[in-house]
Formats: C-alpha cells, sequence, structure tokens
C-alpha cells in the first residue's frame, strides 16, 4: 500500500477534512492512504508546492501568500525555495499574489535575473506587456548573456508590436543558445 503524505501546515480541523474528503474524491486514494501531518521541512520544494495546491483548491490563496510571507520574515534564506509557490500560483492564474510574493523575495536579492524572468512571465501572462518588458531588461542588465531574458524581452516587443526590436531580441537569444527563439526571426 502507498501512502500519500499531505502537509496541512496550519490549516484548521474543519479545512483540513473538507481537503481530505475532495482529494480523496478525486483519486483512486482511500482514506487510510493519506496521511496528514503538520510536521515540515521547510526548505523542501515539493512541501511548498503541496501546500499551496491545498490552499488554491481550497481558494484561500490568501493565506499561502500569508504564509510564505511570515516565513520570508523570519528567515531570507527560504525565499529560494518560496520561488515554488510563486510558480505554482503563476500557473493557476494568481498573477497579483505571485507579483506581491515575488517583490518580498527580490526585495532580499536584486541581484538574480532568473527573479526577473519569472516576474516578466508573470507579467506577460496577466497582460502587463510593459511590466514584462521592463523586467526582462532588469534581467539582461544583470546578465547579458541570459538566453531566457533575451527570449522573453523578444516575446514582449511582439505582444507590444515592435516587431523590430522583437527581431533584435530573438537573434540575440539565438546566439546565446535559445534555439526556440529560431522560429520568431524575421528575414
Amino acid at each position: 500500500m502507498k501512502q500519500f503524505s499531505i502537509y496541512l501546515g496550519d490549516m484548521d480541523v474543519e479545512n483540513a477534512k473538507s481537503y481530505l474528503h475532495n482529494y480523496i474524491e478525486k483519486t483512486s486514494l482511500s482514506e487510510k492512504d493519506v496521511i496528514l501531518t503538520s510536521e515540515c521541512d521547510l526548505h523542501n520544494k515539493s512541501m511548498w508546492r503541496k501546500y499551496t495546491w491545498i490552499y488554491i483548491d481550497l481558494r484561500k490563496v490568501e493565506k499561502i501568500y500569508s504564509k510564505a510571507l511570515n516565513i520570508l520574515r523570519l528567515n531570507n534564506e527560504y525565499s529560494e525555495v518560496l520561488l515554488v509557490v510563486v510558480g505554482e500560483l503563476k500557473s493557476f492564474d494568481y498573477f497579483d499574489v505571485a507579483l506581491l510574493l515575488l517583490d518580498e523575495i527580490i526585495r532580499i536579492d536584486d541581484k538574480d535575473p532568473g527573479k526577473y524572468n519569472l516576474r516578466g512571465a508573470i507579467n506577460r501572462r496577466n497582460n502587463d506587456v510593459n511590466g514584462a518588458i521592463n523586467d526582462y531588461n532588469k534581467s539582461i542588465e544583470i546578465d547579458a548573456y541570459n538566453k531566457s531574458a533575451w527570449y522573453g524581452l523578444g516575446r514582449s516587443l511582439l505582444d507590444a508590436k515592435r516587431e523590430d526590436e522583437a527581431n533584435v531580441a530573438f537573434i540575440k537569444a539565438v546566439d546565446y543558445g535559445h534555439h526556440k527563439a529560431k522560429k520568431f526571426i524575421k528575414g
């Protein structure tokens, strides 16, 4: 028998029972297959991913934001693992909350181009093309050879109907090894 552990953190009993009931309905697991736990390793990315999914399922996104922010304020070393929460929030289209948490993470380390790439991607998906362009430019300012930033900048510039500038960005992306950018190069 394979058991699946669900981290509940500070979830109250009613929410835990509700989540467990809904989870079991959606899967082939039975109640005896699922272990509920309030113990965690705050460096465990998988735990944070599951924790985020639970609160998204419960439509209580503000809870995960609050929990992540409190942990971040207690110890800055968790900023990298909390990027998992940002990514999950982005994938479920909770852009505003993802951006709020990411802004806090960037305040801790504003020299990581990957964080600006992530914020650029969130802004682009949230239809904030100018915000995306600014973020990708900031990433390139930190690391001029960042192929993902050049590619994201190209896509954002295309969204802004700035095709000539986008073409230059795509050429740079290819020059630095981003092969998907080739299909966007004109001429």
